[in-house]
């Protein structure tokens, strides 16, 4: 596992690789290892591969600065989570763009939750810090985890309504985790990391860029079941964000206001442009959200396009309700066992699929 970590990181950090790139090669090549070993010709059969980027890839030998990283993670108690992992969060593994890799300071991501990211202004009115104190009061009875980005505003008064309830509650940030933006929430962050916790995609020493954050808005819409603007002006993050789990096919919703109140503009332009449903308060998401439901399944996934044989795996799979070998899902799904094992990662990454030691797999939904 220690060296599956440090090749993702290793190609996450080829310049001009983006996440998607990235997780297209590991499907083709089978793994971030293989990735790395292949030759620039190899890599070129991949549609979009540069020359250049290829020439890269194949360049990357020196893994000291990597090791150092982990190193410091580990006598941080940060944990580094690969995408893979089944510990990686399965929501954003939903999401094409989802990092290969993972910062955590707290708790690991609990399985089978409810979850909401609750986001809006940095410059929130008191009507606005009413609402999220509201909102959040009567969703606690649902046990949702809540999710922010640690801003001032909106961010922090979700963040503080979480705590005030019991509820866990993780800040996605736009640095990496040995500092904290904005300092003045260290205290708040502190008593997060008891209950929830801190994550990122950037390695130590990244600093909060201006660049940096619409990455980490994709994280905070890919993470969680729903999105709620509260309060939003006309231009900011919390508009990138709302389209981005719109894109997601996430459940985006929006507080209206006056068309007066610079605040509320964005929500109103939300709500108006079919963006976002519009919402006066917790019951009108819990209905939406199914939550109210008896036996409502909890993180409701998105349902997934499968092609035949990715079908037939699944099947396989849940009609026997155990881990099975490779050998034996080949033999079940009929399908021979390199496909099986190409067809297994495409499943992992949409994550309906475990791999268990022993080349063992299961179904997760």
């Amino acid at each position: 596992m220690h060296q599956d970590i440090i090749y993702q990181l290793a190609l996450s950090e080829v310049k001009n690789i983006g996440p998607i790139t990235a997780r297209r090669l590991i499907e083709h090549f089978g793994s971030a290892e293989n990735v790395l070993r292949s030759t620039p010709q190899q890599l070129m059969v991949i549609p979009g591969m540069g020359p250049k980027t290829a020439q890269a890839i194949g360049q990357v030998e020196n893994f000291t600065q990597l090791e150092s990283e982990l190193k410091w993670a580990k006598n941080a108690n940060v944990s580094c989570v690969c995408i893979l992992d089944k510990n990686y969060p399965k929501q954003l593994i939903q999401c094409p763009d989802a990092p290969l890799v993972l910062y955590f300071y707290g708790s690991s991501w609990p399985a089978n939750q409810k979850s909401i990211s609750v986001i809006g202004t940095r410059k929130a009115t008191p009507r606005g810090k009413e609402i999220c104190r509201e909102l959040i009061s009567e969703l606690a009875t649902f046990d949702p985890i809540i999710v922010s980005g640690l801003a001032y505003g909106v961010d922090i008064e979700s963040h503080k309504s979480a705590l005030n309830h019991e509820l866990k509650t993780y800040a996605i940030l736009a640095h990496g985790l040995d500092r904290l933006y904005p300092s003045q929430h260290a205290s708040i962050a502190k008593q997060m990391v008891q209950n929830g916790g801190l994550i990122s995609e950037f390695k130590p020493g990244t600093n909060p860029d201006k660049e940096n954050f619409p990455r980490r808005n994709r994280i905070i819409a890919g993470l969680t079941e729903a999105t709620v603007v509260v309060e939003s002006a006309s231009k900011g993050g919390s508009l990138i964000t709302a389209k981005l789990a719109g894109s997601y096919y996430r459940d985006v919703f929006a507080f209206p206001g006056r068309s007066s109140d610079r605040s509320s503009n964005g929500c109103n332009h939300l709500i108006r442009t079919h963006q976002a449903t519009l919402v006066e308060s917790a019951s009108d998401i819990i209905k939406i959200l199914g939550w109210g439901k008896k036996n409502a399944t909890k993180n409701k996934p998105n349902k997934l396009e499968l092609d035949p044989d990715e079908s037939q795996i699944m099947e396989a799979l849940n009609i026997q309700n155990y881990s099975m070998s490779l050998d034996e899902i080949s033999v079940q799904s009929k399908l021979p066992v390199h496909q099986v094992s190409t067809l297994l990662l495409h499943l992992e990454f949409k994550g309906l699929v475990r791999a268990l030691p022993g080349k063992h797999f299961e179904a997760i939904l």
